[in-house]
Parts: structure tokens; C-alpha cells; sequence
């Protein structure tokens, strides 16, 4: 290689940083000047960047049908970076697009019930497409149902609506979120059954239905859900036989004061239908083991 050469890309380089330096949003490395050298790379690789308007237009149109008017959680969403600085937004680093919503309330703090946050949940957050969270929790006053277009979200590890007035049905098609590990959307006042299509979801973890108006059976096939560590689903209206695939030898289950039912061989650790307290084969006990049925509360409980 000649001098006038090795000169060349020199200057060539120098001037590849130059362009990254004055328009970055990190420290321009050597892999991105050697990329710009060669013409592989457009220097607007590492240019400032932000979410991208239709993200944003996607979460104003989400906020104005929440209404929150003491704490000002909202007060931050202003600019056109919803990525920067925006309460309870979060992005990913790598595409700039909305990645988490999390908008939680202390249910054990009295500023929280003294706050009057209502509306309900837009369909205009299924625009956000690379969305993996969603916590809107412990709210009080979020009524509405579940958008039935969050099912259509692909990346969606976790949806977490506990405590607040939510109505109608869980979804039927919930089972199309492959990647769902946590559905927490206990202390509602959700109604119908625990859709079939649930039973897809084979990375869910934690499951938590408590305290809605879900009716009717488990499906069936529920027991097939191997990742499933815990499932709470007492203060409701189910009945009917329990999946039974993961269930040991009836002496190795527990039903005890704290309400729950150990899962084994892989299958829910624990599982909470809202018992009372028995022990062995107590004839008393809802919780008929010998045929693995539950009774709705209201049966139980001559409501």
C-alpha cells in the first residue's frame, strides 16, 4: 500500500467520524467508523433517534381516555420523544419503539383511592406493536373491557390489569400471545368462562383470576400449561371437574388454611380455588377429591 493510499483512507476515515461526531447519540467506536469508511453503513446509524410519531400519536391517543387529574402522572408526557422521560413509557434501545406501559397505583395507599383515575383502556394501545408490558394496576376506577385487540400483539410477555372495574370477557383468542408469561387481571369484574384458547399459552407462569365473576369450568387441557407455577382463581363462580393429568396420588396433595392446591410433575405449584380449610378426607370438604370436582361458591354456600 502507498502512502498517497494509506493518506486516503485516513482522510476518508477521519471524515466518516466527523459526519457520526456531529450528529451522535453515543460515542461513535471503531466498528462504526471502519462501516461508514467502506460504505456499509449510513452515518444516520448513529444519529440521535426517537420513538417513532406513530408510537406517539398511539400513547396520546391511549392517555386521553384515562383521566387522572390530582397525581399528574401524565404532566411528563410532552415533546416528541416519547422515549425520553415519559412516566412509565419505556422503549427498546435497539428499534426506539415502545417496548413497556407500566402505570401502577399502591392499592395500600390511601393518595391512591383519594385520586379518582378512571376511563378505560383504548384500543389505540394495539397500535404499539412491539409492546412486551402492559401494567395498568391497582387503578380503582378503569372500567371498560380488555381491548380484544391486545391479542394481537406478538411480543407481549405480560398483562397485568389487577384492581381496578374491568368488565366483559377475557378474551377469547388470548391463547394467540405465544410469548404471555404473566395474566394478572384479578379484582375486577370480569364475567363468561376461562376461555379454551388459554390453554396455548405454553410459556405462562402466572396466572391470577381472583375475585371477578368467572363461571364455569377449567379447560381441560389446562393441565398441560408446564410452565405454570401458580394459578389463583378463588372469589369466583367456577365449577366442574379439575384437569386432573397433573395431579399425584391424592395423599400428596395439600388443601390447606392458606386456601391452596400443590400442582406436581412439572405441572402448577400452586393453585388457589378458594377452600376452606380441610384436612385428609374430611367428608366436609367443597373440594370433592374423590371425583376432583368443584362446586360453584354460591352452590357451597346455599347462595
Amino acid at each position: 500500500m502507498t502512502i498517497m493510499t494509506i493518506g486516503g483512507v485516513l482522510i476518508t476515515g477521519a471524515i466518516g467520524y466527523s459526519v457520526l461526531y456531529s450528529r451522535k447519540k453515543r460515542e461513535a467506536t471503531a466498528l462504526d467508523v471502519a462501516k461508514v469508511t467502506v460504505g456499509v453503513a449510513d452515518p444516520s446509524d448513529t444519529h440521535p433517534r426517537n420513538c417513532p410519531p406513530s408510537d406517539r400519536a398511539a400513547l396520546l391517543a391511549f392517555k386521553s381516555a384515562l383521566h387522572e387529574p390530582y397525581l399528574g402522572i401524565f404532566n411528563s408526557w410532552t415533546g416528541t420523544d416519547c422515549c425520553r422521560n415519559w412516566y412509565g413509557v419505556s422503549c427498546d434501545q435497539e428499534t426506539y419503539r415502545v417496548a413497556d406501559i407500566n402505570l401502577r397505583g399502591e392499592s395500600e395507599d390511601p393518595i391512591f383511592e383519594r385520586a379518582h383515575r378512571t376511563g378505560f383502556i383504548s384500543p389505540e394501545i394495539c397500535k404499539l406493536a412491539r409492546l412486551s408490558s402492559i401494567t395498568i394496576a391497582d387503578w380503582k376506577g378503569i372500567t371498560g373491557e380488555i381491548p380484544k385487540c391486545i391479542t394481537g400483539l406478538p411480543f407481549l410477555r405480560i398483562l397485568d390489569l389487577i384492581g381496578n372495574r374491568i368488565s366483559g370477557e377475557i378474551p377469547a383468542d388470548i391463547g394467540r400471545l405465544e410469548r404471555l408469561t404473566v395474566l394478572n387481571v384479578a379484582d375486577n369484574q370480569l364475567t363468561g368462562r376461562i376461555p379454551v384458547s388459554l390453554t396455548n399459552l405454553s410459556n405462562l407462569m402466572h396466572l391470577d383470576l381472583r375475585n371477578n365473576k368467572i363461571s364455569g369450568p377449567i379447560p381441560s387441557r389446562a393441565g398441560d400449561l408446564n410452565m405454570l407455577s401458580r394459578a389463583l382463581l378463588s372469589g369466583n363462580q367456577i365449577s366442574g371437574s379439575i384437569p386432573s393429568r397433573r395431579f399425584g396420588p391424592l395423599g400428596e396433595q395439600n388443601i390447606g388454611a392458606d386456601s391452596s392446591l400443590l400442582w406436581e410433575n412439572g405441572g402448577a405449584r400452586h393453585v388457589e380455588f378458594g377452600l376452606q380449610h380441610v384436612n385428609g378426607f374430611d367428608t366436609g370438604n367443597p373440594f370433592n377429591l374423590r371425583h376432583r370436582q368443584l362446586e360453584p361458591e354460591s352452590k357451597r354456600f346455599g347462595r
